[in-house]
């Protein structure tokens, strides 16, 4: 039976972290329209992150890390504009970082972290100038650092390391006063350190 065909429509939050659940996340998920915050998280959960997921216009967390989640990030994920956390860590999801993530403008925290991202660093992501944490550590992201990088004045922590970034730093790094953790190791970076 579909999990989610079962469930209220009023339900607002669902947290089955750490329950070893196996199986594909039901597309029926994106029925629950008063949906705030989904956990499922730290399971064994197979498959595609479903676009039906963009269909929540009121959620604001979305964990679904460390499963085996596959397939690329449903471009349709952009439409949950209320989107404020995102956690898709610890899976196998590949392809590329949609562009149309710099149109989630809630986004406060984005964790894409050891998957198998593999695309440049869209310049489109760089108008998240409320984004406070980005880790998308651990994948195949490749390209020059965005010079826009500059604009997420209010990040504490970004963390680019280990992919397979090149060229130089941007020297608008510099502007980055909030800034407490910045880690670009593990890449093909050159040139010299902004002052």
């Amino acid at each position: 039976p579909s999990l989610a065909g079962n469930l209220s429509l009023s339900l607002e939050e669902l947290n089955m972290r750490s329950c070893e659940i196996h199986g594909k996340i039901p597309n029926g998920i994106g029925n629950l329209t008063s949906l705030r915050l989904m956990s499922i998280s730290d399971n064994n959960l197979v498959g595609l992150v479903p676009d039906t997921l963009g269909r929540l216009p009121k959620i604001q967390e979305l964990y679904l890390f460390n499963n085996r989640l596959q397939g690329s990030i449903p471009i349709d994920l952009c439409k949950a504009r209320n989107l404020g956390n995102l956690d898709l860590s610890g899976n196998r999801i590949s392809g590329p970082i949609p562009n149309c993530f710099g149109n989630m403008t809630s986004l406060r925290d984005a964790r894409l972290q050891n998957n198998l991202l593999s695309s440049r660093i869209p310049i489109e992501l760089c108008d998240l100038r409320d984004l406070i944490y980005l880790d998308i550590s651990s994948n195949k992201l490749y390209g020059s650092l965005p010079v826009g990088i500059g604009n997420f004045k209010v990040a504490v922590l970004i963390n680019l390391s280990d992919n397979k970034l090149s060229g130089s730093i941007p020297s608008t790094i510099g502007g980055l006063q909030e800034l407490s953790n910045f880690s670009l190791s593990g890449n093909m970076l050159q040139g010299s350190i902004p002052a």
